[in-house]
């Protein structure tokens, strides 16, 4: 594991949220991102992976967040979604009987498999290339409970977990349901079945990674607005409204892949909300005015803004929105703001790269990093 900034004063965490083929937005900001740091730093050769001291993810953000972690570059990384999510997305042939599709997973996992194999080989958890602390989170079906796993050594779960490798551990938490099929696996003895990790309070999976980074039998960091600092990149949001009257006739089989984005799009607002009330959060965008709220970032603000604050917290995303899309320069079509909704839009890659472009350009700025490089 690198060394570039593990023994700093300060500590770096990147979160990554859920969303599918979304995370095509994700990527496209963390492009962004790495160009500002390879600038800053004068190397182009520089990773997220050298700056952040704990990545983690879920669903689709565990593949950015392992891949990350393994010493990928974001372009790579985007290009995952470019040049592969089409394929991923191969719909299952008992899906595309009409009266079956609804009683299937829609998806093949064959290629998602492939290409996972492809990128991360025989790497294990436990593998000492890894340039950082890495957190996937995933959903144990067998037992009903979440699973975290991290590469840790401290952690009581390392040995078993350090065994296991990454593609099987992120193929789990990309196992979104009515998506994709559940992953089985073996730990240490026992075979268990895992499910997407956004079947949880965690597809944002920002609060858990502090709490790993701050508690003492965890990795012990300390805390403050000046020492730890915490980035959430989303994956975009849009709330699906159902005409009055047509909910009542739902069947269990309508209900089922609302409920699912419903519950990862409820978890996002949650995990957000709390972290805005521990963290100190400088130069915050404003919806409102659609400008960024100058404020002197640390160390130069003003030591009463950072009493009491536990980290200094950002987090880039996108309101699926007409108004908002256009306050973006955008011009987005019905067709496209309908598509966004679903986390399978593979026509809509493209579009989700210029969203991320447009977020990264509004949100972010190097000088949001101020104290921390």
């Amino acid at each position: 594991m690198s060394t570039h900034s593990k023994n700093s004063r300060v500590k770096r965490i990147l979160s990554l949220d859920g969303g599918g083929i979304r995370g095509t937005l994700s990527a496209k900001i963390l492009v962004e991102i790495e160009k500002a740091l390879q600038t800053h730093y004068q190397d182009p050769l520089y990773r997220l992976g050298d700056f952040f001291d704990l990545v983690g993810g879920t669903s689709t953000g565990s593949i950015l967040a392992a891949g990350i972690a393994k010493g990928l570059s974001t372009t790579d990384l985007l290009s995952l979604y470019e040049l592969d999510g089409v394929n991923i997305f191969q719909k299952h042939w008992l899906a595309q009987i009409p009266g079956l599709r609804k009683l299937y997973n829609q998806y093949d996992p064959t290629n998602l498999e492939k290409k996972l194999l492809e990128v991360f080989q025989e790497t294990t958890l436990g593998d000492s290339t890894l340039k950082c602390y890495l957190s996937i989170t995933t959903k144990n079906a067998t037992t009903g409970q979440t699973r975290f796993f991290d590469n840790n050594q401290e952690s009581y779960l390392y040995s078993e977990n350090s065994q296991v490798k990454l593609r099987d551990i992120v193929r789990a938490s990309s196992a979104a349901p009515t998506f994709f099929p559940p992953h089985r696996f073996t730990i240490g003895q026992r075979a268990y079945e895992f499910i997407d990790g956004g079947v949880s309070l965690y597809n944002n999976p920002s609060f858990q990674l502090f709490l790993q980074a701050y508690e003492k039998d965890k990795l012990g960091w300390e805390v403050g607005a000046d020492k730890l600092l915490l980035v959430s990149i989303g994956t975009g949001f849009a709330y699906e409204n159902i005409p009055v009257g047509k909910a009542a006739n739902y069947t269990a089989l309508d209900w089922a892949p609302y409920l699912v984005t419903r519950l990862m799009d409820d978890a996002n607002v949650g995990q957000n909300q709390i972290l805005q009330l521990i963290s100190y959060q400088p130069n915050r965008f404003a919806r409102k005015t659609n400008k960024v709220v100058k404020e002197q970032t640390f160390p130069h603000v003003d030591a009463e803004k950072l009493k009491d604050k536990f980290l200094t917290y950002y987090r880039f995303n996108a309101s699926f929105e007409e108004s908002r899309l256009k306050a973006l320069g955008l011009s987005p079509s019905p067709q496209q703001l309908k598509a966004l909704k679903k986390m399978d839009c593979v026509d809509q890659i493209n579009f989700l790269q210029q969203i991320g472009a447009e977020v990264a350009k509004e949100q972010f700025d190097i000088d949001r990093f101020e104290g921390f490089l």
